[in-house]
């Protein structure tokens, strides 16, 4: 069977102008790793780790936090159900990540920003939505979100409950600190 012409019209590169993974590549990725190891291994016998007293199970440091890479979900723990912040959250996470090179494979118009008529008008519209969510966000925390939709609901003086008696229970919930 004939070959195509652009099979035949291909130039075969040589051997000079071609870099093999096998034993170039690997060969600096080796020592690029042995480096590595005996850097480490030199900087933790030099360097002393920083840490605390031994560990006591009858004192809590506070405030008692996950490491930065746990960090997050830890703080999903204080507003959601655990179920739902150390399960549902991530999965729902890990799953969109794994979805994210089946969205768009189309490339046409890559590499355009903010290129169609709107495109600008949404940016800010989006920016000022943003900046205003989040600081929504920050200043309803702690319960004020709960005094807001009790005022919507029961009008401007009409609130069930007083405002310290809210607080008192509260804290009675945090233990009373």
């Amino acid at each position: 069977m004939p070959a195509s012409e652009a099979v035949r019209g291909r130039q075969r590169r040589q051997r000079e102008e071609e870099l093999l993974v096998w034993p170039d590549l690997v060969f600096i990725e080796f020592i690029c790793a042995v480096v590595f190891t005996v850097l480490m291994l030199f900087l933790s016998v030099m360097v002393n780790a920083v840490l605390l007293d031994r560990a006591n199970p009858a004192v809590t440091p506070n405030p008692s936090k996950a490491p930065w890479y746990f960090l997050n979900l830890q703080e999903l723990l204080l507003h959601m159900h655990p179920a739902l912040a150390g399960v549902i959250v991530p999965d729902g996470g890990l799953i969109a990540l794994g979805a994210i090179p089946y969205f768009d494979r189309d490339h046409e118009g890559q590499g355009e920003w903010l290129s169609t008529p709107r495109a600008w008008p949404n940016l800010v519209v989006g920016a000022v939505v943003g900046a205003f969510g989040t600081l929504l966000l920050i200043f309803f925390d702690a319960s004020r979100h709960v005094d807001l939709y009790e005022w919507m609901v029961n009008g401007p003086g009409g609130s069930r409950r007083s405002r310290t008696a809210r607080r008192t229970d509260v804290h009675s919930l945090a233990g009373g600190v």
